[in-house]
């Protein structure tokens, strides 16, 4: 294998070296961003319990404890609400979910 090749199903592209010749790589908070967008991340967040719980500092959402999912998702959506405003890069992005977990 050449340097700057690999072999990975997941082309991912944070941190690391980038070839002339390959296509656009998939960087790492891309694919955060689109397990948020499939599982209706901001419709989640966006809710009114959820809000409720937030305020409050409730770990109970409409009378189900808080899942790892739901964990997850607001995480997501404290990270792009805190560093979308500032034009942080992606790769600050992801440092902060990373830091997060």
């Amino acid at each position: 294998m050449q340097l700057g090749q690999s072999s990975s199903l997941v082309p991912l592209g944070c941190l690391s070296l980038r070839s002339t010749n390959a296509p656009s790589l998939l960087h790492a908070w891309d694919l955060v961003l689109r397990y948020y967008e499939i599982k209706n991340g901001d419709q989640f967040n966006a809710s009114p319990a959820r809000k409720l719980s937030e305020s409050f500092n409730l770990d109970v959402i409409g009378g189900t404890s808080e899942t790892p999912k739901h964990a997850l998702l607001a995480t997501i959506h404290n990270i792009i609400s805190s560093h979308t405003p500032l034009k942080r890069s992606y790769d600050s992005h992801f440092k902060a979910f990373v830091c997060a977990a």
